[in-house]
């Protein structure tokens, strides 16, 4: 138990030390650990106050990214 609460705090340490762009899928290559594992270990670090993940603002991001990178999207851009 110890070393997964260890390894949750330094998932948490690393997300509120990411850049602006970063998201969980750099977290997976950085800690070498499956998307729902580091979502997990974010959501319960939010719990304990170690970090402040929103799932929702994530996923709208991600989202905002893919659409920004679709070869389809003739402005290749959005407007905020």
């Amino acid at each position: 138990f110890a070393i997964k609460t260890n390894l949750v705090k330094e998932v948490c340490l690393r997300w509120n030390s990411k850049e602006e762009w970063e998201t969980t899928r750099h977290l997976t290559e950085y800690f070498g650990l499956s998307k729902n594992t580091i979502v997990r270990y974010l959501k319960r670090g939010t719990e304990l106050g170690w970090c402040n993940y929103n799932p929702k603002e994530e996923m709208r991001k991600s989202g905002l990214k893919n659409i920004k990178n679709t070869p389809n999207n003739k402005n290749n851009t959005l407007n905020d």
